[in-house]
């Protein structure tokens, strides 16, 4: 717990130095480091006994594994030239954290925002998420950083960047219908998915349906605790104000920014309940919910008012509080309601492995 404490407070230390000096981008600083830290972990993540013994395997079958070639590809060359396992891990989280800053810088100009977005990454999850499934995670923020590609409509250089991603992870194929999702420009489809995820949320119907499918679904256990942490914490309920807020009052689409975050998160609002009904969309929602860590410091530049301002800035710094406290809890060594954690971790403390050499 004191892991994740520490990182909370030097991210929030990092964000008010930001404050004091805009001039300053401290966010690179942060991903890097935090990078370095994914990256030089040891026996710490969902996947990494999995990784670490595919790795150590003389000779790795690709048509048994049904992964990636790419990653095999890395698996054999890293250990060709004498390296160990650690190696694929600290390729994956540089890979993953380079591209998510890189995809964060070509969106805001300010440094404040930069560092906005990337505190975002690392408290709301997606930065222990990417210590679980680092194939994915690298795949999301290939795509996350071709969301710019995108955005100024070059369009080769966007599907460059899909194919890309797909090479560190099939699922990466959903960037696919993120143009689709750039020519809904219509006020009514907007508001109506906005009506149905909260009629949905209110009524708790996905939560009503999901134990049906306990038998059936891995997931199904999670993602009831999950959804029990979320509602019970605050934390869903002050995400879904934060999004609602930001989708009416951006679905004015004045610039294609505007169009890719607002359709993404309409999107990620009926998986968001989906999910509970059909877990595997979970996966392919990641690629919907990361835009997030954009929402936020939009949502806190479009209003001019300081009273506005002050109203936003505390529901951004509550929903900081509250995940962190959230993460902490669950991401620690108690008994785990909702963890990105591997249950073979649960008893052992964060260490490092430096040397990635045999």
């Amino acid at each position: 717990m004191e892991f994740w404490f520490g990182l909370y407070f030097l991210s929030g230390v990092i964000f008010i130095w930001q404050w004091i000096f805009p001039k300053i981008n401290f966010a690179k600083y942060l991903m890097l480091f935090t990078g370095l830290l994914s990256g030089f972990r040891y026996e710490l993540g969902d996947d990494y006994f999995r990784y670490e013994k595919l790795f150590n395997t003389i000779t790795l079958n690709y048509d048994n594994l049904k992964l990636e070639i790419l990653f095999q590809f890395l698996c054999n060359f890293f250990r060709d030239i004498g390296f160990n396992a650690q190696s694929i891990f600290l390729f994956y989280a540089v890979i993953t954290n380079i591209f998510i800053y890189l995809g964060i810088k070509s969106q805001f100009d300010k440094n404040l925002y930069r560092c906005m977005s990337c505190v975002l990454f690392i408290i709301v999850g997606f930065y222990f998420r990417s210590m679980d499934i680092i194939r994915q995670m690298a795949a999301v923020s290939i795509v996350f950083y071709s969301l710019n590609f995108l955005i100024k409509k070059e369009y080769f250089k966007y599907y460059l960047g899909v194919i890309l991603g797909i090479f560190f992870h099939y699922s990466a194929v959903t960037a696919f219908i993120f143009p689709g999702i750039m020519k809904i420009r219509s006020k009514q489809i907007v508001y109506t998915v906005v009506l149905i995820a909260i009629v949905l949320h209110l009524v708790d119907i996905p939560l009503l349906i999901a134990p049906i499918l306990s038998d059936f679904s891995y997931y199904s256990k999670w993602v009831r605790e999950s959804a029990i942490l979320e509602n019970g914490t605050g934390i869903g309920i002050i995400t879904k104000i934060l999004i609602y807020s930001f989708i009416i009052y951006k679905s004015n689409y004045k610039t294609c920014q505007e169009v890719v975050v607002t359709n993404s998160l309409c999107v990620y609002l009926i998986i968001d309940n989906l999910f509970y009904i059909i877990p595997p969309l979970l996966r392919i929602g990641i690629y919907f919910h990361i835009l997030i860590v954009l929402m936020i410091p939009l949502l806190y530049d479009q209003y001019k008012n300081i009273v506005n301002k002050c109203i936003i800035f505390i529901l951004i710094v509550a929903y900081f509080i509250l995940v962190s406290m959230k993460n902490i809890y669950t991401l620690g060594y108690e008994e785990k309601i909702n963890s990105f954690m591997s249950d073979n971790c649960d008893n052992i403390e964060y260490n490092y492995r430096l040397d990635i050499l045999n």
